[in-house]
């Protein structure tokens, strides 16, 4: 049997979460400082167990950030701050005791994880004869690697020269190569 549809949306109806209606107190739901406590004491032991404030079971997120503004004393900032920091310590003694397992011991996760708890970017950049470049667009690292599969960089280094210029920021190691001051 073939689940019920609606209009133009696709799967079955009511499969998709429907927004609040505007002026609810969802977020209101624990009422009493005996409730708040009993909920700040849950969030601090999920925080320093290392798990993201994302997701915290009991409540969203933006709820936790409410109440620490309505009722500061049940929910003090910075015990939330610090249950964080030991969280984030107890998934880095994880990773010091993991590498002394070997094999057994999922080094590629947990540097994944790490970097997504940290929100770590990795960044392209490319290397010249005068050093590190600034970091590269996308465009420009697609120029620096057609130059390469040629053999060269001198245009990778001109286009990013072109582009410092119209910027207004001349790179002074090529200013003083053309004799003008930046």
């Amino acid at each position: 049997m073939k689940p019920k549809t609606k209009g133009n949306r696709k799967g079955p109806v009511g499969r998709f979460p429907q927004p609040a209606p505007k002026g609810n107190s969802y977020n209101r739901k624990f009422k009493t400082s005996g409730e708040r406590t009993v909920l700040f004491k849950d969030l601090i032991s999920h925080l320093e167990h290392g798990y993201d404030q994302r997701f915290f079971p009991a409540c969203d997120w933006d709820t936790i950030e409410l109440y620490c503004r309505q009722f500061p004393t049940d929910f003090p900032p910075d015990a939330i701050a610090r249950a964080i920091r030991v969280g984030l310590l107890a998934l880095e003694k994880m990773g010091h005791a993991g590498m002394m397992l070997g094999s057994d011991f999922n080094v590629r996760a947990w540097q994944f994880l790490m970097m997504n708890k940290t929100n770590y970017v990795m960044r392209a950049s490319v290397e010249s004869k005068r050093g590190k470049l600034e970091e590269l667009s996308d465009e420009e690292l697609g120029l620096a690697i057609e130059q390469i599969d040629r053999g060269g960089h001198v245009g990778v280094d001109s286009k990013v020269a072109q582009r410092k210029k119209e910027q207004g920021r001349e790179d002074p190691v090529s200013a003083s190569a053309h004799g003008t001051r930046a």
